[in-house]
């Protein structure tokens, strides 16, 4: 199982997807506001968090 979590910059959670052993998958952020979020990506063995910016 995978988590993927969005965060905004001040750490308030706005997404969360679970997902059972896929690789590839879509998250549609046309909802989100322009800015810099961070993405949280949880899996078996890591975790890794990368920013995104939304223009």
């Amino acid at each position: 199982m995978q988590q993927f979590r969005i965060f905004d910059l001040s750490a308030k959670q706005i997404f969360e997807q679970k997902t059972f052993a896929q690789k590839n998958f879509q998250i549609n952020i046309q909802n989100l506001s322009s800015g810099m979020y961070l993405v949280k990506v949880i899996g078996e063995d890591q975790i890794e968090i990368k920013r995104i910016v939304i223009e």
